[in-house]
């Protein structure tokens, strides 16, 4: 299903209901909007990992953020936090969804963190999956050489130096199967649709207000987050 947010057409789907019986009435259960990673992939790996799961308590609200997956591409000057935190609030307001729990996943998660702070009344929880404060891409150079040697790291160096759709490839296969002890199932991988033209203009610091000075907090207005933050919250890290 597409919705028309400003213009551009936002792919989402829903799994669960809403409504369960109860002993004598229909009471409602939690929504959870799953904010998928990337960005420049879709929210199929929400369908492949956890989605279905989540559908047998919630309702289960998939989003393809603008320029991803099967959503319009728009223009690569509205691929920013302030756009997708935009966009997802017209599209709950449009769907009618109130208090949702959002659940992100990456850059997905700094979607929900920016959304809260513009509308910190809105969600019920945050699930926050692999969220950063800032990106620092001399440490994450540095993890990818110790976790795959000198040849991963130089890749890694590569693509952060120069993103663009053929370093990001050479990216995805050497750095992206490190991003897990498990590794990643090839078919899951298959099914995503993904858009690299978004995945390269990201990671481009001149573009991303995520790869601050080192040195600095990333701060949302002129508060951390822990001083915007009144929302109950779950932090999901994984070691490398």
């Amino acid at each position: 299903m597409k919705l028309d947010v400003g213009g551009t057409l936002l792919f989402f789907d829903v799994e669960g209901t809403l409504l369960e019986r109860g002993e004598t009435d229909w009471r409602n259960r939690p929504t959870v909007v799953l904010l998928h990673p990337g960005p420049g992939v879709d929210h199929s790996v929400y369908k492949d990992l956890i989605g279905p799961t989540l559908a047998e308590v919630a309702q289960v609200v998939y989003i393809d953020q603008r320029g991803d997956g099967r959503s319009d591409r728009s223009n690569a000057s509205r691929w920013n936090l302030e756009t997708w935190a935009g966009d997802l609030h017209e599209l709950l307001g449009a769907l009618e969804i109130e208090h949702p729990i959002l659940l992100g996943s990456s850059t997905g998660a700094l979607v929900a963190l920016h959304y809260t702070w513009r509308h910190p009344e809105h969600a019920s929880k945050l699930v926050l999956i692999s969220a950063v404060a800032r990106y620092v891409h001399a440490r994450s150079i540095a993890v990818f050489d110790r976790l795959g040697g000198p040849a991963a790291g130089e890749v890694a160096a590569a693509y952060f130096a120069d993103p663009n759709e053929t370093t990001l490839a050479q990216y995805l296969q050497v750095c992206l199967p490190l991003y897990s002890r498990e590794g990643f199932d090839p078919d899951v991988v298959a099914r995503m649709r993904m858009n690299p033209e978004v995945t390269a203009h990201w990671d481009n610091s001149a573009n991303n207000p995520q790869n601050p000075d080192p040195t600095k907090t990333v701060k949302w207005g002129n508060q951390s987050w822990d001083e915007m933050l009144s929302v109950p919250m779950g932090v999901v890290i994984e070691r490398d």
